[in-house]
């Protein structure tokens, strides 16, 4: 579940961030929390990105289907 989203975008800059919460898979009833952050920099040919997944415990495969859908959103701005 997102619990908190967040875009910015000025000139080539941007950057977008993802707070989210899933069920944990080591401890029944219980939920870890995740960040996931991409900021990048659009220019003529070159783009450049930094991707940040800030979670302590628990990893899963919703962890990198968070960046994936972070990046795909980020190509989807410039068509």
């Amino acid at each position: 579940m997102i619990i908190d989203k967040d875009s910015f975008q000025q000139g080539e800059n941007f950057s977008f961030k993802f707070d989210y919460k899933v069920n944990s898979s080591t401890v029944g009833g219980g939920s870890s929390r995740g960040s996931v952050f991409l900021r990048g920099l659009r220019s003529d040919g070159y783009d450049s990105c930094k991707f940040v997944l800030e979670k302590s415990v628990d990893f899963a495969k919703l962890d990198s289907d968070l960046i994936l859908g972070a990046i795909e959103h980020a190509l989807k701005m410039d068509q």
